[in-house]
């Protein structure tokens, strides 16, 4: 079982899946989706990653809710910044 498990382990180290994709990046945005969703926005978990990775609002979405995702986002790196978490 162990050596099963090493190999697969080993095989999943060498397709290189963390430089495909940005694990970092994709939970910051995902904790600030999460966050806002909670206090009521109604921005999707796609658009609140169009609007962080390109700058491009949401269709018929309310701009507050824009507006709170950016905020969260902003907060979320400054703490990052001054290394609180």
């Amino acid at each position: 079982m162990w050596t099963e498990l090493n190999r697969l382990n080993n095989e999943y180290k060498s397709l290189n899946l963390q430089d495909v994709i940005d694990y970092e990046k994709f939970c910051i945005i995902s904790i600030v989706w999460h966050s806002t969703k909670i206090e009521g926005c109604s921005l999707t978990e796609t658009d609140t990653k169009v609007l962080l990775e390109n700058d491009i609002t949401a269709g018929g979405k309310p701009l507050k809710d824009h507006l709170m995702i950016k905020d969260h986002f902003d907060a979320f790196q400054f703490i990052k910044e001054q290394d609180l978490c």
